[in-house]
């Protein structure tokens, strides 16, 4: 993979402390000049604990983006790391009409692999599941929301895994790519005869822009497609700074298209 890139510091600005350990980070925008080795180079598929994954430095954080189901209009994403920095726990917060949902990942931060995950999920029907993945096999316990025996699915799962790249430090770990480049990463896919297998998404780099929110954040970001096995679209905007995401868009040109903004981001001290 080409990873030749001119990265400058644009600016810094000042920090504001807040109550309760947290305070206000003044995101500092990344110049990135990718090398045009290549019009449209494909680097194919990406599994799990491949080298080209670089994790940038980075601190526990938190970040609110828009949301089209929470009744505030926005949801809350917390970050943070294990003691010994290798693990990722997200947890994302949804306040809805008549609940909250709370739904939480773990993500390996050198090979990317979503180890663990918890909270709603209806591929299926009305239910909350738990999955975790060691890279060789799958466990998923499925539990009906309402009441009902929990059901657990166990078996073989291809590609080292799958990743979990959504507001998360994925595909950050995989920047600078240059404009044109193409690859895929495995997603988990509930399949019909209730298993779970290990699907390829298509990703390709757009271009590069700086990108400045109507929230007053702004960086120099990819500006990446990524299409889903069923042909959804998504365009996410990638930084290699927390909080890494800053817009996403999904389900571009189709019925339930919705972006995501970031409103708010402070880093964790505490």
């Amino acid at each position: 993979m080409d990873r030749q890139a001119t990265e400058s510091t644009k600016s810094q600005l000042p920090t504001q402390p807040l109550g309760g350990g947290l305070k206000v980070i003044a995101l500092t925008a990344l110049m990135v000049v990718a090398s045009p080795t290549q019009a449209n180079p494909e680097m194919g598929p990406i599994l799990p604990g491949d080298g080209s994954f670089d994790t940038p430095e980075f601190e526990d954080y938190q970040a609110v983006y828009t949301s089209s189901s929470s009744k505030t209009g926005g949801f809350t994403l917390q970050a943070r790391k294990t003691g010994d920095g290798k693990k990722l726990a997200i947890i994302d917060i949804i306040p809805m009409a008549n609940n909250v949902i709370v739904a939480q990942r773990q993500i390996d931060l050198e090979t990317h692999r979503a180890e663990f995950g918890a909270g709603p999920y209806f591929a299926w029907g009305q239910e909350f599941v738990v999955s975790g993945s060691d890279g060789e096999n799958y466990s998923w316990t499925r539990i009906p929301i309402g009441g009902g025996a929990p059901t657990q699915m166990q078996g073989p799962i291809a590609n080292g895994g799958y990743v979990s790249e959504m507001f998360s430090p994925t595909l950050a770990s995989l920047m600078p790519m240059p404009v044109g480049a193409t690859f895929q990463l495995p997603d988990s896919s509930p399949r019909q005869d209730e298993t779970v297998s290990s699907q390829f998404d298509s990703y390709r780099v757009v271009r590069t822009e700086t990108l400045t929110l109507d929230s007053g954040f702004s960086c120099e970001c990819w500006m990446i497609e990524k299409t889903r096995g069923n042909g959804a679209i998504e365009h996410i905007w990638v930084a290699r700074q927390a909080p890494f995401v800053f817009r996403r868009i999904r389900d571009v040109g189709g019925e339930r298209e919705f972006t995501s903004d970031l409103l708010a981001f402070t880093e964790l001290t505490q």
